[in-house]
């Protein structure tokens, strides 16, 4: 017969290739211990040569000429043996039965003229390293349970293979030729070293190798994973009933069993009950395991699969590959089965074996949705994990409780070893930005009498359209790109002149004489402080103080009923600076009384906050006066006059975070109003700004506190559109109806949970998109709008998915409604035959929640209350999207009352009467309208327990003078107990009319005439502790001026904003080391951090925290203690 091809790479050899059954029963255990598996099937050598032979062709001409004479012949393996050879200890299967397999080789040896060490026939299982008489035992236990598995099986020999390593393909040894005995031509199949899917077939396990079976998976889709337990002290026999029993009930589609054992498999796979639910395995019920503690997948649905070492031969995890069912081809799921070490006390193991198995994700299979499932040992006070960066932790989305419980489940608290805490050990990771969401999660195993130390947890996901050609980076997962903005033909309707007319129809634009009153505020505010008659006689040489007007009135965005936003920058500190404003206050009063003097009256001082605030009555405006220590920016005057042009890494700006933040207000109007040019464009860009928050605040879509935009808010988003106009299309043509067409075309359709809003795309990082979409991922934030100038942070910290949800959709509206030519003032809903909006909000909502509030205490006691009680809807629209996500819950930013109450009411005007609405619909336009009982269990729970949280704060809630309730109420009862016509925006007014009275212990400021004392700014700063002992010894103000030093350390607030918004930094992610009260020191992901801060009233200070350090490599970037400072380069750290 013909010769096949020899290759003159590789040296050659001689062997015997056992038949497919044989092999499939060992190569998936050589595969992790034979080090030579990967290139080698099973096999018996006959010959290996790793020199050059002369005459190779001729000999093997002249072998294969004499074993044609030989006849077939079959043996057995029935030992099982160990040689040691190079460091290892070589165990394997023999035969002692060998005189035909030694008449083979006799005639090679002949041939080859080899005249070595005689053969001693044997089959490789693996090597245990010398000296590891533990690895060598178990490997030889191992060795004798293969053997009693293949003890039956005869071994044919009908030929002998001639191999050759094929260097161009990983090293594999290829058949050459193939050398057969007398009457034998049926070429020997080379089982190749993968590992087979096993399927059931209604009779039997069947090794089927890659399944031909192409179904998909459906677009419900059930994982679980489960954790066994094997111990010798709790023995599989006993308790393998109830495990089957607990894998069934699970009703999962795909499960991950771990700690699966040799006398285990069998068992499993051998019940009907899994095999007629579970038709594909990633084992054989023959197969010998090799380890102790191993992987199980079991699937409803075909599947490929291979093993991934991340930690070890005896750590893998096991990655199978599935079918998707969407998209015109199918799409891939890989899910990766793991269980990872045991906590150790540096973690570095757990880390490394999570690492190793997220690279190999991302490096292998980056176009396809990852899942991992298992048992992922991670302690519950280290929250940060390697896969968060990319995964989402389902337990994390809906909370599923703990899986290693010792206080419910007695073999857990048998079986601990670490920590008698529970452990939310068991968990399943989804990719973040892919084809799958989670729907649900839930426990089983876990009744009575649990048959593992661990429960089962099972995720069901619902598979979604994933966008195309999604590209996942090291550190950020990105969809598709938005279409670009271009500037839109102007419709038939909407012209800028409408939308003017609207505002003045509606009193919206600020009168001649408000802003004759507005632009006087900032000069009668300077004649405040230093006085002109006093100049002479007060000690002002030293001390400057700048005042500027910030905000809407200094963009000229300001309506008829903004207030004016200054800004007091000085080379004094904060506590001298409001004492010199009160005392002159006190003193303008005294004046004002008499009929002289500025109308300037406190109406509040907001002092316990970050950042200090006074509340004003100058005139009859009401001015917002924040103050910034800056000694180094008002110094000169042309710095000051010059601060715009200054670059943001300046030394001028090294300021205290708080400082800074404040100071910003003053640097983003300059950068805007730079920015913003042309003066035309300036204009168009005013009257879009107008026009577009009337519609927010007429539709219910205005007001930070709850979630929805404020006015800085808007001033980016419309920045960014605006500028981005420019770009692509010039300013010559930009009208203000152009700007708000836009404005609602963008936002009714932005990706709010991907991409960032930023006022100045120009600014975006330069290897960002083409686009100029900046993307977010570092934190769980549901909106997340850009601050302009360092340090970057989320201004919109206080938005939830439900009025995100609120507000996509009416800019959704608004967008379709211009697209139809519809006049502006009906898409506002200002129409003059029309209903309100509120009252159509009334009627949309067929189930609401009503928070009702009754108060009949004081005025300053009442402004508080309510105060603290809309700080706190943001936390519950939170809760209540966690509790259930499928409905979307919209509040209504405005205080009810019925109008037939007011009317009736004998009250004082002390007397609070009031209730919030939340209109409840579905967040899919799929779903029904009707609650489902589960869902209307689920808000009770989470109305019931936010009231109980409300009714415990002692601090604002006092039952002599408050009472404030929630329930859910259908739109027919409310109709029946108020009317809806009746439901009108409570008018009440406090009988204070919002001033604070006089506090006059807290500075003991003299009647009489005296000058102000301002301290030297010269003077060195002291403590705010010390500070208050002075005040209190002494009744002067000893505070001075905050100036940086190159020892002192910036704050971790400093540092945190600048990890979170920096466009550099924030690409990484980072840990929080902060000091537990009870536990010591504890790590928190830093966007959890951030989520736990805005969710929870009781979150943890930021004093605590300690450090922070890079996820990935762990290098502290900040740390209090040891004065370390990487960021900014402050205390002993270099920048």
């Amino acid at each position: 017969m013909p010769k096949e091809s020899e290759n003159d790479t590789g040296w050659p050899a001689l062997v015997l290739i056992p038949p497919p059954e044989f092999a499939q029963r060992l190569n998936q255990f050589r595969l992790v211990h034979d080090k030579s598996a990967p290139g080698w099937t099973a096999h018996i050598t006959l010959y290996r040569s790793f020199v050059e032979v002369p005459h190779f062709s001729a000999a093997v001409d002249a072998i294969e000429e004499e074993i044609s004479q030989i006849e077939p012949f079959s043996f057995k393996f029935d030992d099982v043996g160990h040689f040691s050879l190079r460091g290892y200890e070589t165990v394997h299967l023999s035969v002692s039965d060998d005189a035909n397999i030694q008449q083979l080789w006799s005639i090679i040896a002949k041939a080859l003229n080899y005249t070595g060490q005689p053969l001693t026939p044997h089959l490789t299982i693996g090597q245990a390293p010398h000296n590891d008489p533990e690895a060598l035992s178990l490997l030889r236990r191992k060795a004798q349970k293969i053997l009693e598995s293949v003890s039956s099986f005869e071994w044919p020999v009908r030929s002998v293979l001639l191999l050759k390593k094929d260097e161009n393909d990983g090293g594999i040894m290829k058949r050459c030729r193939e050398l057969y005995l007398i009457r034998e031509s049926q070429s020997s199949y080379i089982l190749p070293p993968w590992f087979p899917t096993v399927h059931h077939d209604d009779t039997t396990w069947k090794f089927c190798g890659q399944p031909s079976d192409e179904r998909v998976l459906p677009s419900i889709l059930s994982i679980a994973t489960y954790n066994i337990l094997h111990d010798d002290l709790f023995p599989i026999s006993h308790r393998l009933p109830d495990i089957i029993q607990a894998i069934v009930s699970s009703d999962a589609d795909i499960i991950c069993i771990q700690e699966v054992t040799d006398d285990s498999l069998p068992a499993i796979l051998s019940s009907s009950l899994i095999y007629s639910r579970f038709t594909y395995s990633s084992r054989h019920p023959d197969v010998v395991l090799e380890n102790e503690r191993n992987i199980l997948i079991l699937s409803r649905f075909p599947f490929s699969w291979y093993k991934l070492d991340i930690g070890g031969k005896h750590k893998p995890a096991f990655i199978a590959t599935f079918l998707e069912p969407f998209g015109s081809k199918y799409s891939k799921l890989v899910l990766a089965a793991t269980h990872l070490s045991r906590a150790s006390p540096d973690m570095e193991r757990k880390t490394a074996e999570m690492e190793a198995l997220m690279n190999h994700l991302h490096d292998t299979h980056l176009d396809a949705d990852w899942i991992i499932a298992g048992d992922i040992n991670w302690p519950e006070n280290i929250r940060v994990t390697p896969a968060d960066n990319l995964l989402e932790d389902c337990g994390l989305v809906i909370p599923y409780g703990p899986t290693f419980d010792p206080s419910t489940n007695p073999l857990a608290a048998a079986t601990m070893q670490t920590s008698t805490h529970s452990q939310r050990c068991d968990r399943v990771y989804v990719k973040r930005i892919g084809g799958w969401a989670l729907q649900s999660t839930q426990l089983f195993g876990n009744g009575d009498s649990p048959p593992s130390d661990h429960y089962g947890l099972k995720v069901v996901l619902e598979c979604h359209i994933a966008p195309a050609n999604i590209i996942v980076e090291s550190d950020v997962a990105l969809g598709a790109e938005p279409q670009p903005i271009t500037l839109l033909p102007p419709t038939s309707k909407l012209t800028t002149t409408e939308l003017v007319e609207l505002s003045l129809a509606q009193s919206w634009i600020p009168s001649a004489e408000r802003e004759q009153k507005m632009s006087a505020v900032v000069e009668m505010l300077r004649s405040l402080i230093f006085p002109s008659s006093e100049i002479s006689t007060t000690n002002t040489g030293n001390v400057q103080i700048r005042i500027e007007c910030v905000g809407s009135y200094a963009l000229g965005v300001h309506t008829s009923v903004s207030d004016v936003d200054c800004l007091a920058v000085g080379n004094v500190s904060s506590s001298t600076f409001w004492a010199l404003m009160k005392y002159q206050i006190r003193r303008n009063t005294k004046a004002t009384e008499k009929g002289c003097n500025l109308d300037v009256r406190l109406r509040r001082f907001v002092k316990d906050a970050v950042v200090q605030m006074m509340n004003l009555e100058v005139g009859e405006l009401t001015v917002d006066l924040q103050y910034c220590p800056a000694k180094s920016l008002v110094g000169e005057e042309y710095v000051w006059n010059n601060i715009h042009s200054l670059p943001a890494d300046s030394p001028l700006f090294l300021l205290p975070h708080s400082s800074l933040v404040t100071l910003n207000a003053y640097r983003d109007v300059l950068t805007l109003l730079k920015f913003l040019q042309p003066p035309s464009l300036l204009s168009a860009f005013r009257t879009a700004h107008r026009a577009i928050k009337l519609f927010l605040v007429v539709q219910g879509l205005f007001g930070s506190r709850f979630g929805f935009l404020g006015g800085f808010h808007l001033t980016i988003l419309l920045s960014r559109v605006t500028l981005t106009l420019v770009s692509t299309s010039g300013s010559e043509e930009l009208e203000s109806h152009h700007l708000v067409r836009q404005f609602f075309l963008t936002y009714g359709h932005w990706n709010w949970e991907r991409d960032a809003v930023s006022a100045i795309p120009s600014r975006e990082v330069e290897s960002g998109p083409a686009s100029g979409v900046s993307r977010h991922s570092s934190t769980k934030a549901a909106m997340v709008v850009l601050s302009i100038e360092r340090p970057s942070s989320n201004l919109t910290s206080n938005a939830s998915r439900n009025s995100v949800e609120v507000m996509r959709r009416a800019f959704e509206k608004a967008d379709r409604m211009l697209e139809e030519c519809r006049n502006w003032a009906e898409v506002c809903g200002l129409e003059p035959e029309g209903e309100a909006p509120y009252q159509v909000f009334l009627k949309q909502h067929k189930v609401l929640i009503k928070l009702d509030i009754n108060f009949w205490g004081g005025s300053m006691k009442g402004r508080a209350v309510i105060g603290w009680l809309e700080s706190r809807i943001v936390s519950l629209l939170v809760q209540l999207y966690t509790a259930v996500p499928s409905i979307n819950v919209r509040f209504w930013p405005v205080r009810f009352a019925d109008a037939a109450e007011i009317i009736d009411s004998t009250d004082d005007a002390r007397n609070l009467h009031g209730f919030y609405l939340f209109g409840l619909s579905p967040f899919s336009s799929a779903s029904s309208s009707k609650l489902r009982e589960s869902e209307l269990a689920a808000l009770t729970q989470c109305i019931r327990s936010f009231e109980a949280e409300l009714r415990s704060n002692v601090k604002y809630y006092d039952s002599q003078t408050t009472f404030i309730s929630l329930g859910i109420i259908t739109q027919k009862s409310l109709e029946k107990e108020t009317g809806l016509a009746n439901i009108i925006p409570n008018s009440f007014t406090w009988s204070d009319n919002g001033f604070d009275p006089v506090d006059d212990d807290e500075e003991d400021v003299e009647e009489k005439d005296d000058e102000f004392d301002i301290p030297d700014p010269e003077q060195p700063m002291i403590s705010a502790s010390q500070r208050k002992k002075a005040l209190a010894a002494s009744k002067r103000n000893k505070a001075t001026l905050y100036t940086p030093t190159p020892g002192k350390l910036r704050t971790s607030a400093d540092v945190m904003n600048r990890l979170l918004w920096d466009p550099v930094l924030g690409k990484k992610e980072y840990i929080v080391g902060y000091e537990d009260r009870f536990l010591g020191i504890q790590e928190l992901k830093l966007r959890d951090w951030v989520m736990k801060e805005v969710e929870h009233e009781s979150f943890i200070p930021q004093h605590r925290i300690v450090y922070f350090k890079h996820l990935t490599n762990g290098e502290i970037v900040w740390h209090r203690r040891k004065k370390i400072d990487k960021v900014f380069g402050s205390g002993l750290g270099s920048g």
